[in-house]
């Protein structure tokens, strides 16, 4: 029962037993009333802990198990050796990348020593570049192999001499017929320098040789030949512009 005082004061407005929904009093008089859920015979069946509807069925993820944890890991270290994946992906990384890419594992540098990946890319070596010191103190010229393997046809040489010019030919396998474009920047090659480079270089079409004041006009006019279909010279003290131009017109591919 419920203690009335104010309906302002009503506490609950019902309270369930035994399937009953009691009503508080109406304020028209009609007294209180109950309504009972379902028929008189389905009312105590209600009651009865056997009559509740079972939980709606849900479906929760497992947590990964170690196996699984295993497993996934595996399959990241096959994906990320995958040479199909790795030919696809590493061609969306800069040059100066897959400079660094191509040292995370031998898998990488492998597929990241494919000629196709530095096509169009010209290395600069400069003559410090180009030796180890011995600890005896002698200078070995540098292994050019990682570049043999890239398959490199155009490099800039920076700083170098005759001396340094004839070891790169011998030591590059590509130098003799590979090298398409050479550029020779701040270098002290003479006139016999630039003979040897030429008459050794069969493959050499493009030619650039820049702030080199040591060769001559007719160290230039005799080494080069009618192969070269580019040659621009420029701030080489020795060498007049209207030379380069007299030069131009006896070269008919230029």
């Amino acid at each position: 029962m419920l203690n009335m005082s104010t309906p302002s004061e009503l506490k609950s407005p019902c309270v369930t037993r035994n399937g009953m929904v009691k009503l508080p009093p109406q304020p028209n008089g009609l007294g209180s009333a109950s309504i009972t859920k379902g028929t008189p015979a389905a009312k105590n069946r209600l009651c009865q802990a056997s009559s509740v509807p079972p939980s709606l069925p849900y479906h929760l993820e497992p947590l990964p198990m170690a196996a699984d944890a295993r497993q996934y890991a595996k399959l990241e270290r096959q994906l990320a050796l995958d040479e199909k994946v790795l030919n696809r992906l590493l061609w969306y990384f800069t040059t100066a990348e897959k400079c660094a890419l191509a040292q995370v594992c031998k898998t990488w540098r492998k597929v990241l020593y494919q000629p196709k990946f530095w096509e169009g890319v010209t290395p600069v070596l400069h003559a410090k570049e180009l030796y180890n010191v011995l600890p005896n103190g002698e200078k070995e010229f540098v292994s050019l192999q990682a570049f043999s393997l890239r398959g490199f046809h155009s490099f800039c040489l920076v700083g170098v001499s005759d001396l340094d010019i004839c070891e790169f030919i011998d030591n590059y396998p590509l130098s003799k017929k590979g090298v398409k474009s050479l550029s020779l920047k701040r270098s002290t090659i003479t006139d016999a320098g630039l003979e040897v480079m030429l008459e050794q270089m069969q493959g050499l079409l493009h030619l650039e040789l820049s702030g080199c004041n040591d060769f001559t006009e007719a160290g230039l006019w005799s080494s080069l030949n009618a192969r070269l279909t580019s040659l621009s010279v420029s701030d080489c003290i020795n060498v007049a512009d209207d030379a380069v131009a007299a030069i131009s017109q006896l070269l008919p591919n230029l």
